[in-house]
């Protein structure tokens, strides 16, 4: 379900800042039947028993990476199918444009 991993983001974020002059959009979209699932649990459970000074320090960085779209030169379009939850969903809310298929499930499950 595509779900967001410090290592995804680092390709991703390398993808962005090495995009060539050609470019002219990205359109984003996830692989199979979802846009993203969110943050990897395994990493977010791992964030959950971290300091909490630790822990932002580490979320601003794994968000970081994944923010590089407000950075681009050219418009970053969402193609949203499927659900979009927590990150994935913060991913999509953060590029220029976002198209929804009608039956894409969209959540911010996020709790103190």
């Amino acid at each position: 379900l595509n779900a967001m991993t410090v290592d995804m983001g680092e390709e991703f974020k390398k993808t962005f800042e090495s995009l060539p002059e050609s470019v002219r959009c990205v359109v984003l979209t996830g692989s199979g039947r979802a846009f993203s699932a969110g943050g990897d649990l395994a990493f977010l459970e791992a964030r959950a028993n971290d300091t909490p000074h630790h822990n932002t320090e580490e979320m601003l960085r794994f968000y970081d990476r994944f923010l590089v779209v407000r950075r681009s030169k050219v418009p970053v379009l969402s193609a949203i199918q499927g659900p979009a939850v927590g990150a994935g969903l913060c991913l999509a809310m953060a590029t220029d444009i976002r198209i929804t298929h009608k039956d894409c499930v969209l959540q911010f499950p996020f709790s103190a």
